[in-house]
């Protein structure tokens, strides 16, 4: 079990995170300071995942929260000129995830 979910951890914590960072916020990434339609892609794709978990009236306010966080990340990645930051806290949320997942199944 515990080699599984490293296996799952140190995919997750760097393939996926770095392509889709590089996607939204590299490609796709705009100047613009305000939402864009980058942000809707990014609260677009983990809103697939979450409404499995959420019931319906659930999902218009979490893409709205989705799409705002999408636009901070964007904005912190301009503002340090980087996305060391934006790595740094995806690979937070995505060990924290894997944690919680390992914890329910043990």
């Amino acid at each position: 079990m515990i080699h599984y979910a490293h296996a799952i951890s140190d995919s997750i914590c760097s393939r996926e995170l770095v392509l889709e960072e590089m996607f939204l916020r590299g490609y796709h990434g705009q100047a613009s300071t305000w939402p864009v339609w980058s942000d809707l892609w990014f609260a677009g794709y983990h809103l697939l995942i979450l409404e499995r978990f959420l019931h319906g009236y659930w999902l218009p306010p979490a893409l709205c929260v989705l799409t705002g966080i999408a636009w901070f990340w964007r904005w912190l990645a301009r503002r340090c000129d980087g996305m060391l930051i934006n790595y740094a806290s995806h690979v937070a949320a995505d060990v924290g995830i894997v944690a919680a997942v390992w914890m329910v199944l043990r």
